[in-house]
């Protein structure tokens, strides 16, 4: 609805309504670096997807925790044991 600006804003109203839930327990997947801030402002893991919108270099320069070229590197950092 347009309250929150920023993507910090919007990760934390989800992390503030999903109290029952660890911070390691969340993850960020974007294409931007604004994506990657929101992420590292609150504490959150991030992955970065180079097949969007942002360049590799907005990305790497954001510095997100993992930066996949394809949806099935992301499936295997969720579903690898990097993640636990």
């Amino acid at each position: 609805d347009g309250t929150r600006a920023s993507k910090t804003e919007i990760i934390q109203y989800i992390l503030d309504k999903y109290t029952a839930y660890k911070l390691r327990d969340f993850i960020m997947i974007g294409d931007r670096k604004h994506d990657i801030i929101g992420s590292i402002n609150t504490g959150i893991d991030s992955i970065g997807v180079t097949y969007g919108y942002g360049s590799f270099e907005e990305l790497r320069h954001a510095n997100p925790t993992f930066i996949v070229d394809n949806v099935d590197q992301i499936k295997d950092i969720l579903m690898g044991s990097k993640m636990e």
